[in-house]
């Protein structure tokens, strides 16, 4: 598994405080994590969500403690709820951008003050839900990358499987991992491919396609 989200968290809670109280145009640093998933989603899913992501990170070292780890209810999973709240989330956004419109500084600080915001929300439902409500649920660009992801690749099922479910149990998005045995690979493209449910496969039948066709195409041209 990828080591380096372990420690991402750190790099989500120094760009808060720097960007908010000391040097407000870092927080353009943020639309790196705005971008990142959406164009990486058509050759590698929500590969960025699950391994690179510092609010996730976060979220799976930090709010995991302290979560409930309840059930997200229906109504958060339901495709037109998680739209709705991208139109919402992101009219706000882009409205704050507009006042702000000449002033670098400001701008900067309104993206920040967007990630503190957000981040503070994340927290809230992950405390009440699971973690990674936020990803489910909530996030724009995970709603969006969502949409744009290739579902090649990913979780891969070997043979051997036992029925026991634990990968479904283990995986933060609230999928349901093991109903894909059948057609041997995670199909479904809201997969962050987070490696949860191959670390605890107790048969050690899942593993990842790090690259997928079109992906392996595109680097050799």
């Amino acid at each position: 598994m990828n080591k380096l989200k372990n420690y991402l968290w750190i790099v989500l809670l120094t760009y808060m405080f720097m960007s908010l109280i000391f040097v407000n145009k870092l927080g353009y640093l943020a639309l790196i994590c705005m971008f990142a998933p959406i164009f990486i989603a058509p050759f590698a899913g929500r590969k960025w969500c699950g391994s690179f992501c510092p609010r996730g990170s976060f979220l799976d070292k930090l709010v995991i403690k302290f979560s409930r780890n309840k059930d997200i209810p229906p109504l958060l999973l339901n495709t037109a709820f998680r739209w709705t709240i991208f139109g919402l989330l992101m009219s706000f956004f882009v409205f704050q951008v507009i006042n702000a419109w000449g002033n670098w500084n400001k701008i900067g600080l309104v993206i920040a003050s967007m990630v503190f915001m957000t981040t503070i929300i994340a927290t809230i439902v992950g405390i009440f839900w699971r973690p990674r409500t936020w990803c489910v649920a909530f996030c724009p660009m995970g709603t969006l990358a969502t949409s744009l992801s290739t579902t090649e690749g990913g979780i891969i099922f070997d043979q051997g499987c036992v029925s026991c479910g634990l990968c479904s149990r283990s995986c933060p998005m609230q999928l349901n991992t093991a109903r894909f045995n059948i057609e041997g690979r995670v199909t479904d493209p809201r997969c962050i491919r987070c490696g949860e449910c191959i670390s605890n496969c107790p048969k050690n039948i899942l593993s990842e396609e790090l690259a997928n066709g079109k992906l392996k195409e595109r680097l050799a041209n």
